[in-house]
């Protein structure tokens, strides 16, 4: 999940509203298949695919409108359920393996809570995936791979980048088999290409980052003599060769692969993500590795709400929940906010039936009139509930 396969800032107001129908339409399907707070896990990437999806559809494609429980209001949606099940169970994978990643790479430790919800949730995906004929174990080995040649002597920028192409080729190529599969070989060409172009894409634009606090990254280790001639940690002004060659390489499938396949909508849609924003991503990128991480990631995250980074590790990578309405805002903050208010509420109504919060009237033992005579003495418990035995407290 890097967060680079979104809308250029070219795109008008009618491309826009399309995506965020497809966008929105994901995260009503990650709500009623995984629960309300699967909403956060909502991504572009996962968008992307549920749009290629969508634009193989033969017969004529409608929206319909749903209530956003975030914003409150009413939003139309482009909501196809056996196709929104593959992207939203893609994107439950996703968030999983970048959790195994983090805790691997980069050591991060995920609290408890968090671990459990999505490793419950990723149990459901598999299952999804497993009915729609996706190897599960897939995505899963290739990460594993990646990590395996992450720590090889040997390194080729070429092999590297493999990993991310073949998982890209598997999921591109698998969007055909639920709609139009004449596509497949087009789709896996084009997965591959794009999943290059992102590995690519991330090792640049996490250049300074990496070699500031160790990390491993792909320029550095595949061309030393390369960085070592800029001087400093910060990214030189131009690629070597070998990575030249590769995007050019990439486009010219993407391009190739793109005008080959059959998309019955949104073709202009597919053409800006993956062309004319990818395109404009890298003619920019070296200007300003930084800046160009943070504005493609601008849309996902709701700044106002720095709550997000002590609740949820992962999403400071920013490829998550940005709002479908208005992509200069975000979904998350306001997702997070009524978590939190519903657990509160959870936890005082709690509270008042067990009489520990809302003022405690229940006397420390009761006595009752058993039906064969006599009295039996039962003990108020710290949990408000009485038993026959007293408390360690009580007594």
């Amino acid at each position: 999940m890097f967060g680079f396969l979104t809308l250029g800032k070219e795109a008008d107001k009618t491309v826009q509203a399309v995506y965020n129908q497809h966008f929105c339409g994901l995260c009503s399907a990650l709500s009623e298949d995984y629960g309300m707070f699967a909403r956060m896990f909502t991504n572009y990437d996962a968008t992307l695919i549920y749009l290629l999806s969508v634009s193989q559809v033969e017969k004529e494609i409608t929206s319909k409108r749903v209530r956003c429980p975030i914003h409150f209001s009413r939003r139309d949606v482009i909501l196809i359920p056996e196709l929104a099940k593959f992207s939203s169970a893609i994107s439950i994978e996703l968030v999983y393996e970048k959790m195994l990643d983090d805790e691997y790479d980069e050591k991060k430790r995920y609290p408890t809570i968090l671990k459990k919800y999505i490793t419950k949730r990723h149990a459901k995906a598999k299952e999804a995936l497993t009915e729609l004929r996706f190897d599960t174990n897939l995505i899963g080995k290739l990460m594993r791979q990646q990590r395996e040649l992450e720590k090889t002597n040997e390194l080729t920028i070429r092999s590297l980048c493999e990993p991310t192409a073949l998982m890209m080729k598997y999921i591109f190529g698998h969007t055909d088999q639920l709609t139009n599969p004449t596509n497949t070989v087009c789709l896996e060409k084009t997965g591959y290409a794009i999943g290059q172009l992102i590995y690519l894409m991330d090792s640049i634009t996490d250049y300074t980052e990496d070699i500031k606090f160790g990390k491993f990254n792909a320029l550095f280790a595949c061309y030393p003599d390369y960085t070592k001639a800029n001087g400093s940690n910060k990214m030189p002004c131009y690629l070597p060769d070998e990575i030249e060659e590769i995007i050019s390489n990439c486009f010219k499938e993407i391009e190739n692969g793109l005008k080959d396949a059959t998309f019955y909508h949104f073709k202009g849609l597919i053409d800006n993500i993956l062309v004319s924003s990818l395109s404009d991503r890298f003619t920019h990128i070296l200007s300003d590795p930084v800046e160009q991480k943070d504005s493609a990631y601008s849309s996902s995250i709701i700044s106002e709400f720095p709550i997000y980074a002590s609740c949820i590790p992962f999403i400071p990578e920013k490829a998550f929940a940005s709002n479908g309405a208005n992509p200069s805002g975000g979904c998350l903050g306001s997702l997070i906010m009524l978590a939190i208010i519903i657990f509160s509420l959870r936890f005082m109504l709690k509270g008042c039936t067990s009489g520990n919060v809302c003022g405690d009237s229940k006397p420390d033992k009761i006595q009752v009139n058993q039906a064969c005579g006599g009295n039996k003495t039962y003990y108020k418990h710290s949990d408000g509930k009485y038993r026959e035995n007293p408390s360690s407290s009580c007594c």
